[in-house]
């Protein structure tokens, strides 16, 4: 080591020491600040066991009541208790305060020490001495061993800071249960901004989580083998990768490959180098990411993982982060930072990445893609979820995906039926999963009117005890089909939304739910005394049924209720104004389709066991009314085109 090296560290050594010293004094400040606080606290609880006592002479003396002065008792006792922890918590204050001073001293006398040396060091290089470099060296290791004890010394004090904040926050915590309230200290029990965890000089903070050389195996794995690129292409995305470099070198080979484009190493450098925003030695790169690349290539599948569940850590990490300042710093409802929340951690688990937005020309791609397929002649089509009734699917292009569907109806016409043959549609005939939150129909009720409309056994044989052997014998063929398909039914009485929203997060997450029907929104637990409170619940509800279908990319059929004028309930079809309160749910749906069965108002109707799905919106298409036939006896209804 030259003289001049040991003379920049010994001034390195020294500055750092000062550091260490300003970190001690204010280490002594806090403890001396937790004393004052100690001091007043007791202060404080001394006058209240006074004013206790006083109290419970008065009570005694005018001859109060025994549970009054049980009462007066207690809270002395309590008292006198929470003056007994305040005093403990200043003598630990006070010694805490008494470490900091010894190790400021420490400090001290070893900023005293390094100043001698560096004295030491010009001299010898004014002298011009000949073994001015081994003196220098020997310094040196001198200053670092120094250094290592000014470390300890540093840990130790660093602790007796940062734990004085807890003892604050508890003791304050204890006294404001029962006791008086700490005025003009100048001291929050809550934890702000500027009261975190200071990271003193030569500290770091934890890096990310991530896996540099698991990063680097995918990359020569990509580079060397077309077939690896496929496989690491199909677990890993650029945003999974740590290092911009390295998310850019992927980008590159993907679309090299996928293109089918010349792949040679230098090719791909000089794009990467016209083309990156960042300077780096892209030759230089390639080639090292060759040579340290697995031999064998299979190992890139590993290596992806690797590499995949580092980037959903670090997206973790960064959802907790804005959960934690969300709820220290935000105003909005309680409920609706928990939404947050459950969206933002299962974006996490679902591996999304944070870009939700893409320019038109990548979104035209897949739009011409859809169109074209639609034009195809493959027989029936559809963009959406298949509803069983192919009229309606011609009409509205079946339920939308992410999108909100109402179904409404008078009472008795069949919403709940219709409701049981979406589910069937899906589940029994699509094996595709599906969820019903029955509010207002038992589990068991529901199991049989799904057998009943299968089986096309009549409902009340099956209710009254009167079933025949073909009964016995149509149920016995559609049981195990029935009894197969993916269908989760939650018959919890008017749970409130936030319940189904959690529950259907989770159950699309682990059981690839398709379809989410509830019957009905009225029955959703939602407080309201007059119909403005109620209008407002009712805009809540629509609105977060919207925000659920869209986040968990299905569709969502809400039941409702419709509330016809006795003057016309006769002599007209039911309308979206008929949903009074509840139109709020026509604004944010996709599809509104409104049931009608004449029979239901005139029994001479000539139109006997039809039914109308009237389509008053429709987003993707035009309205109309589909004619069905009703067969309440199976539990279903059948499309003319199927009867």
């Amino acid at each position: 080591m030259t003289r001049a090296q040991g003379e920049v560290q010994a001034y390195d050594r020294l500055v750092r020491a000062l550091e260490y010293q300003a970190d001690l004094e204010r280490a002594r400040g806090n403890s001396q600040n937790l004393i004052m606080i100690m001091l007043g606290m007791i202060d404080q609880l001394t006058r209240r066991v006074d004013e206790l006592k006083k109290e419970n002479e008065e009570l005694v003396t005018v001859s109060a009541s025994l549970t009054e002065i049980e009462e007066s008792a207690v809270r002395l006792e309590r008292a006198e208790a929470q003056r007994e922890r305040a005093e403990e918590e200043l003598r630990r204050a006070e010694e805490k305060r008494q470490q900091a001073e010894q190790l400021t001293s420490l400090v001290q006398q070893q900023v005293a020490q390094l100043t001698e040396e560096l004295e030491k060091l010009r001299q010898q290089a004014s002298n011009g001495s000949a073994d001015v470099d081994r003196t220098a060296e020997d310094a040196a290791q001198e200053l670092e061993d120094q250094a290592a004890d000014i470390d300890q010394a540093i840990a130790r004090a660093t602790a007796v800071n940062d734990s004085d904040d807890q003892v604050i926050r508890r003791i304050s915590a204890e006294i404001s249960d029962d006791g008086p309230v700490i005025q003009g200290s100048g001291y929050s029990p809550l934890r702000t901004e500027d009261s975190h965890p200071r990271v003193i000089s030569g500290g770091f903070e934890p890096a990310p989580p991530h896996d540099l050389s698991a990063e680097r195996a995918v990359l020569g794995c990509m580079i060397l083998s077309a077939d690896a690129s496929a496989d690491a292409v199909e677990i890993v995305t650029s945003l999974d990768f740590y290092l911009p470099e390295h998310a850019e070198i992927f980008e590159e080979i993907s679309s090299t490959r996928a293109n089918g484009e010349p792949f040679e190493v230098e090719i791909l450098a000089r794009r990467l180098q016209s083309g990156s925003s960042h300077q780096a030695d892209w030759s230089q790169l390639l080639n090292s990411l060759v040579v340290e690349a697995p031999e064998d290539f299979r190992q890139v599948g590993v290596s992806a993982e690797v590499v995949r569940e580092r980037a959903v850590l670090r997206r973790l990490i960064a959802a907790s982060s804005h959960i934690t300042q969300l709820s220290y710093q935000s105003k909005s409802d309680i409920q609706e930072i928990i939404d947050q929340a459950q969206a933002e951690i299962q974006a996490v688990a679902l591996h999304r990445g944070p870009q939700d937005y893409a320019p038109l020309g990548d979104i035209m791609e897949g739009a011409l893609d859809d169109i074209e397929g639609i034009g195809k002649p493959q027989g029936s089509f559809i963009s959406g979820l298949a509803t069983g009734f192919s009229d309606l699917d011609n009409l509205i292009n079946g339920l939308p995906i992410g999108g909100l569907t109402v179904v409404a109806g008078e009472s008795g016409v069949g919403k709940t039926t219709f409701a049981l043959d979406l589910i069937r549609a899906c589940s029994v005939r699509l094996n595709s999963g599906s969820l019903l939150f029955s509010l207002q129909t038992n589990r068991n009720e529901i199991a049989t009117r799904i057998l009943s409309a299968e089986a096309r056994v009549a409902i009340h044989h099956m209710t009254s005890g009167l079933m025949t052997d073909d009964d016995w014998t149509r149920l016995a063929r559609v049981m195990p089909q029935v009894s197969s398909a993916p269908l989760y039914i939650d018959d919890s009485s008017s749970p409130p939304l936030e319940e189904i929203s959690a529950k259907s997060r989770r159950l699309v997450r682990e059981n690839d739910i398709k379809l989410i029907v509830v019957d009905s929104v009225q029955l959703l637990d939602h407080n309201w005394s007059t119909a403005e409170e109620l209008r407002i619940a009712a805009h809540r509800i629509a609105r977060k049924l919207r925000m659920l279908a869209r986040e968990l990319n299905v569709p969502i059929v809400a039941i409702s209720d419709l509330e016809v004028p006795a003057g016309r309930r006769y002599s007209a079809l039911p309308s979206v104004d008929d949903l009074n309160e509840w139109k709020i749910l026509e604004q944010n749906a996709d599809v509104v389709i409104l049931l009608n069965r004449d029979d239901l108002k005139d029994k001479e109707s000539p139109r006997a066991g039809e039914a109308d799905f009237l389509v008053t919106k429709n987003k993707s298409g035009p309205t109309g009314v589909v004619v069905t036939a009703f067969m309440g006896h199976y539990c279903r209804f059948v499309g003319m085109t199927e009867y």
